[in-house]
């Protein structure tokens, strides 16, 4: 099977419209993203104290056709459609281990890594603090709006997502969208070995030799089938969970490790790898897991968002309920 013939379940999903070609999506217009070689403009999804989560003027929170929005601090949500995959790996050492089935449920994650214009909505709604500014850190930076939010610790990430109407994703809801929806590949574009053509990563320098992280999907080849952006490199992403050692104590139902493995302990789960991993440190492959203080934030760490889809059928129309 094609490895991109699920992207027309993904554009009906987004409800977008295709416009030009790019090769990136610094080719794309404001609020648009390049997937899978064309521009893209996804309906409006973000958060605010009036709790419209969806930025339309309807208050829905369904990120339908009629909540469209060219407010650059705009989300994309993308459907992961839920399924039971094998989460680990035995290629990585004990942080890896036990390989273990995981059931996750049907979910939705935003299509980048959260940017600087979208987290500067939330500090301008006083739901956010900002991240750490100077050397590498891209907030307040002329024409870096678009780079991903980092200098954040793992409490204003999780702000930033309950703010967007989501929370942080589970690990293994990350893991299971990085690898395809469970498909067991290595990297999200497959098998071949990270470059630069798919990832923003340490070849040839830093980040490609920029020294610093991009511009959120940046490298449209590296993308998931689903079309989620910068899964391998760019930033590291925080997600949910406190960091174990291992997976003896995983839920198995793809909810995050919420209790402590230890009093006091302040770890959270890392998934990803950034601009300054190499191919050869094995950061990148959509298994891999880091861990860093929840307190402190870092050039190469930022975060993205998850939330749960409403499965609960609509009822018949017509039909009494009394």
């Amino acid at each position: 099977m094609a490895r991109y013939a699920r992207v027309p379940l993904l554009i009906a999903a987004l409800l977008i419209a295709a416009c030009d070609e790019c090769e990136t999506s610094l080719d794309c217009g404001t609020g648009e993203a390049c997937i899978n070689g064309e521009c893209v403009g996804g309906s409006g999804t973000y958060g605010g104290s009036d709790g419209d989560v969806d930025g339309d003027a309807d208050g829905d929170a369904d990120g339908d056709a009629d909540s469209d929005s060219d407010d650059p601090s705009a989300l994309i949500w993308v459907e992961i459609q839920g399924g039971t995959f094998m989460m680990g790996s035995d290629q990585a050492g004990v942080e890896t281990l036990p390989v273990h089935e995981v059931t996750v449920p049907t979910f939705e994650m935003t299509q980048s890594e959260i940017t600087v214009v979208q987290y500067s909505a939330c500090v301008t709604d006083e739901a956010c603090t900002a991240p750490l500014e100077g050397s590498q850190f891209n907030y307040g930076i002329p024409g870096q709006a678009h780079y991903p939010a980092n200098g954040v610790d793992w409490y204003q990430a999780d702000a930033f997502c309950s703010w967007a109407g989501g929370r942080l994703p589970s690990e293994a809801e990350w893991e299971y969208a990085a690898s395809n929806e469970g498909l067991g590949d290595t990297y999200p574009w497959g098998e071949d070995d990270p470059t630069c053509a798919v990832a923003i990563m340490n070849e040839e320098g830093f980040g490609c030799g920029e020294n610093n992280s991009w511009s959120v999907c940046a490298k449209a080849a590296g993308n998931t089938e689903q079309g989620l952006c910068d899964m391998a490199g760019n930033v590291w992403e925080y997600v949910a969970d406190y960091y174990y050692e291992d997976y003896s104590y995983t839920p198995v139902d793809g909810s995050a490790a919420s209790d402590p493995p230890y009093e006091g302990a302040s770890n959270r789960v890392l998934r990803g790898g950034g601009f300054l991993d190499q191919a050869a440190s094995g950061n990148l492959r959509s298994f891999a897991r880091n861990s860093w203080s929840e307190i402190d934030g870092e050039v190469d760490l930022g975060f993205r968002c998850a939330r749960d889809v409403d499965d609960t059928p609509e009822p018949d129309a017509g039909v009494d309920g009394g």
